[in-house]
């Protein structure tokens, strides 16, 4: 299978490593940050500068061109629907809080603000709605009296599990990945 990673921060870096090493064949990175893209210049993982609604269709052509069959998201902006619908398998997203509780920017921070006892890490197919397509893999973790840092130093650990379990998955089932129900009460 092959992967497109849309990230923008050394998390994303850690993601693409442990994927690496994981046996997936990413070969693709889209990043807004040209740190992020730097790190790539002696892999032979192709990367792409985003802009975004500048060069959407560079974009296109680069999932065309690669023959992307799933594309993942990680603390990126908004992809327009001609970006995530195009891999064969679409695009997941990682999000950190256990949807459809604490969607869009800054969950953990909410989540503690709340003083909320759980979070966690949900793995799903991007769709119109933020943070709102069918989930694919949750997995939570206890947060009570963890600072911030704590919580997304487990939740990063644990994102990488649960990507790797929803590829498991896609590879698996292909487009008839079984598709879970958030198991959060809100």
């Amino acid at each position: 299978m092959k992967i497109a990673l849309f990230i923008s921060d050394k998390i994303g870096i850690k993601l693409y490593n442990f994927l690496r090493k994981n046996n997936k064949n990413v070969i693709l990175i889209v990043s807004r940050n040209k740190n992020i893209l730097n790190y790539f210049k002696n892999t032979k993982t192709n990367t792409v500068f985003y802009k975004k609604n500048k060069n959407d269709d560079i974009i296109v052509k680069e999932l065309i061109d690669k023959n992307i069959d799933l594309s993942i998201v990680f603390k990126f902006c908004i992809l327009p629907k001609k970006i995530w619908n195009l891999p064969k398998y679409k695009t997941i997203n990682m999000h950190y809080s256990l949807l459809y509780s604490y969607s869009g920017p800054n969950p953990v921070e909410w989540q503690i603000h709340n003083k909320e006892k759980e979070s966690g890490v949900s793995i799903v197919f991007i769709s119109n709605k933020i943070d709102n397509g069918p989930i694919i893999v949750q997995e939570k973790i206890n947060i009570v009296n963890k600072s911030i840092t704590k919580v997304k130093n487990e939740l990063d650990i644990l994102g990488r599990k649960c990507i790797l379990e929803a590829i498991n998955l896609i590879e698996k089932y292909k487009k008839e990945v079984p598709i879970i129900k958030s198991i959060y009460i809100y």
